[in-house]
């Protein structure tokens, strides 16, 4: 997300409208809860790091088991197209998930 002029002016437009501003807080309850936090990783140079001479090939978190709510966003294997997107959902959710994907067209090939 670009932060300039416009998203500025749409913050403070958003501040300003609101009863109590010192309620406002970035706060989230994703770990089990109802929020989702998205971070994006691309576009990073991931891949132009070097560790003694040798660049990654592939770049990841690593396996952490409770990530419920956990979006992240990556750059493809390097050299493939597109992105690589982890979603970690508690189980039911994700068959949610999985039922609402298999009923929109145009996600399908």
């Amino acid at each position: 997300m670009e932060r300039d002029n416009a998203f500025m002016r749409d913050a403070i437009a958003f501040i300003s409208n609101q009863k109590d501003p010192a309620a406002i807080n970035d706060n989230v309850n994703f770990f089990f809860g109802p929020d989702i936090a998205f971070t994006c990783w691309a576009k990073m140079g991931l891949y132009d790091a070097e560790f003694d001479g040798v660049k990654p090939w592939y770049a990841k978190i690593p396996r952490v088991q409770c990530m419920d709510g956990f979006v992240l966003i990556t750059e493809a294997l390097k050299g493939g197209d597109g992105l690589d997107v982890l979603v970690c959902l508690e189980s039911t959710t994700m068959v949610k998930l999985k039922e609402l994907y298999a009923n929109i067209d145009y996600l399908q090939d």
